[in-house]
């Protein structure tokens, strides 16, 4: 039998976690970080100025507070711009609407779709974590994945919203003015579709890593908390990219292209905009931050 190197046990934890990284993205802290920066860039042209930062979408109570960098460019920003309304996306017409469009018409299911091993382990999975499986199966793959990660996420603590979240709530306690990337019902129409065609390896998959979800979110948060754009990119940019191409050009790339113009609009502007993007949508040949230095705008990481 062959052993496995350290450096072979390294590269697995960190291929495997990508994975896991990439469906927390598309929904998804320890310490402090040795270094001054963080995931936060003041973006410039003409005397303009944008600031534009990551987020992660999920977070425990013990994270907070966030890095001081954010709240200062909250401060001087006279507009919040988000992915988008936060206010809509949570509420109950909204979550209505979402569950119509999640759920499979009368007559189909999520099994319909799933070879007899994914669905022999969604089921074997679900019955460990106390999670009912038939209303689980009405539902399209989405709904099944972000049900289990949920769980996960719930049973290690991460209870509390995010960063995008967190300054949603204080703009408008605060009175300042919110601009949105994308419609709430563009942002369903990527989440929809996420699995589609692909049901089974994405259930055998997130079951297959999710016990390396605490791991991958420590790593994922640090990561973002020192605003390290290479670390994030091995960890989620790249994952995606190989292991679901499909996902990549969708979730990030189309959107990153789609939202440039919009971004670009704010900085022509004299206000100051303070923007918040999930951080997987920075880092990497694809990113915002790579378009806009290609662009020609000066960039500084705060």
């Amino acid at each position: 039998m062959r052993h496995r190197s350290a450096a072979d046990r390294h590269r697995t934890r960190t291929r495997r976690a990508g994975h896991i990284a990439a469906l927390l993205t598309a929904l998804t802290l320890t310490g402090q970080p040795a270094a001054a920066d963080t995931s936060l860039w003041k973006i410039g042209k003409a005397g303009r100025t944008l600031y534009l930062g990551g987020t992660i979408h999920v977070l425990r109570p013990g994270d907070f507070p966030l890095p001081q960098a954010f709240e200062r460019a909250f401060d001087a920003a006279d507009i919040i711009g988000l992915e988008t309304d936060i206010g809509q996306l949570h509420s109950a017409r909204f979550q209505q609407a979402m569950l119509q469009q999640l759920r499979y018409p009368t007559g189909d299911s999520l099994s319909h779709y799933l070879s007899e091993p994914a669905r022999d382990a969604l089921a074997s999975y679900c019955g460990a974590r106390g999670i009912a499986l038939a209303p689980l199966l009405d539902f399209k793959p989405a709904f099944a994945m972000t049900t289990l990660l949920a769980t996960e996420l719930q049973r290690l603590g991460v209870t509390s919203g995010g960063v995008d979240l967190h300054f949603h709530r204080q703009a408008v306690a605060a009175g300042k003015p919110l601009a949105a990337l994308e419609t709430p019902e563009q942002q369903l129409a990527y989440v929809t579709t996420l699995g589609v065609g692909e049901e089974s390896e994405f259930i055998l998959q997130l079951i297959a890593e999710i016990d390396q979800l605490q791991s991958t979110l420590d790593d994922m948060i640090a990561a973002w908390r020192a605003g390290d754009t290479a670390r994030l990119n091995a960890l989620i940019v790249e994952p995606m990219a190989s292991a679901y191409p499909g996902v990549y050009r969708q979730l990030l790339v189309e959107r990153n292209r789609a939202w440039l113009p919009a971004i670009e609009a704010w900085l022509a502007t004299d206000a100051t905009e303070l923007v918040l993007v999930g951080t997987a949508h920075l880092a990497g040949p694809d990113g915002l931050l790579a378009s806009l230095r290609q662009r020609g705008y000066a960039i500084e990481q705060l």
